[in-house]
């Protein structure tokens, strides 16, 4: 156990114990809490101009208390948008697949559902839309990843507009980021939409 002798926290420190936080609360929130949550986030996710012209969209499949994004998923496929999901490499890596039917979809590492082998792999650069999971963010677009780097890597190399939908019991005055870490452009929570005017700002 730290005592005021150690110090200050450093920035991995502190992460570690927001993730801890976050946890707790999570746990703490009932199913009708969940499902009330989603649903106000994922309409105003579907409500937003960039959604709306976005030919090429992804998405990512719920882990643990993230928000469900299959209504937005059913929502992408009716309208004949293409829709992507990660897919985990090795390195920590995600490659992005197309799915064309929810039925392509298997469990991948953790459990976590995602494209089957036969999914063709699209190129970052051609993804208008890129919704960004998240432990949590700020209302700066920061964001807490669960510390492998998966988006890191992937948010370093795509230029496109991107999305973090953040439940608000969640969102934090700041969270603690690192020089890798990379701003998403807008925020969403039940309560309000917060835009960034550049997502690499640190």
């Amino acid at each position: 156990m730290r005592n005021a002798l150690d110090g200050p926290l450093s920035v991995s420190e502190q992460k570690a114990a927001l993730r801890a936080k976050i946890a707790r609360m999570e746990r703490e929130m009932t199913r009708e809490d969940i499902a009330g949550s989603d649903a106000l986030l994922t309409s105003a996710l579907m409500a937003l101009p960039e959604y709306e012209r976005a030919g090429v969209v992804m998405l990512f499949s719920s882990f643990r208390h993230e928000p469900s994004m299959t209504g937005v998923l059913e929502d992408c496929l009716q309208r004949k948008k293409r829709v992507l999901l990660p897919h985990m490499l090795p390195g920590n890596e995600l490659e992005c697949r197309e799915i064309r039917d929810l039925q392509q979809l298997v469990p991948g590492k953790f459990g976590i559902l995602e494209p089957s082998p036969e999914c063709p792999v699209i190129r970052p650069e051609e993804i208008d839309l890129m919704v960004v999971p998240a432990v949590c963010y700020d209302r700066h677009g920061g964001r807490l990843g669960r510390g492998a780097g998966y988006y890191d890597r992937l948010l370093a190399i795509y230029p496109g507009e991107t999305v973090g939908l953040c439940r608000e019991r969640f969102l934090q005055e700041e969270v603690p980021t690192q020089v890798h870490d990379i701003r998403v452009g807008t925020v969403i929570t039940e309560h309000g939409i917060y835009r960034q005017e550049n997502r690499r700002q640190r």
